[in-house]
């Protein structure tokens, strides 16, 4: 069974999940629309109720922005399906990705390579990163990166890792 994926999208930006559906759909890839958390409607009470701006002070550089919270809310949207759901995990998107005509074998690929990693990320502007260690899986290399990356595009997680990362936000 392919693990399903989750595109994140606002409810107000429609042409995105057209472009979503058709790039999942062309390549037979099971996905159900995550609406996305707008930020900025979110009232004070509920960003004081998700957000701990004293341990952001402690852990991070500067404090995050409505649409970063509202952000994080939706990715906890997607755990919580992938945690929730039938398979052994799952796929998030953002609705801006582009897949190319391997996508779809290569989230095949990683369905049954999933005993190697919880959580992978499915996009890097490094295309050699400095790697810990590295393995492929059909054309595509795997890399545990020194550093972790910037930009997130797309990431698959297994169940037990949406578990761990819900059970950490709680």
């Amino acid at each position: 069974m392919m693990w399903p994926s989750y595109p994140i999208n606002l409810a107000d930006n429609t042409a995105r999940p057209d472009n979503s559906t058709a790039q999942f759909m062309a390549q037979a890839i099971p996905f159900e629309r995550i609406n996305a958390v707008n930020g900025w409607a979110l009232t004070p009470s509920q960003i004081a109720q998700n957000y701990d701006v004293a341990a952001n002070k402690t852990h991070a550089k500067a404090p995050l922005v409505a649409s970063e919270i509202g952000c994080y809310l939706s990715h906890i949207a997607a755990w919580t399906r992938i945690a929730n759901g039938d398979a052994a995990g799952g796929f998030v998107f953002e609705d801006d990705f582009l897949a190319d005509d391997t996508s779809g074998a290569t989230l095949a690929d990683l369905n049954v390579a999933q005993s190697d990693w919880d959580m992978v990320k499915l996009f890097s502007f490094d295309q050699s990163p400095k790697a810990v260690f590295e393995t492929t899986h059909g054309t595509k290399r795997l890399v545990v990166p020194y550093r972790v990356p910037t930009c997130l595009i797309g990431y698959g997680m297994t169940k037990q890792a949406a578990q761990k990362l819900l059970y950490s936000c709680a």
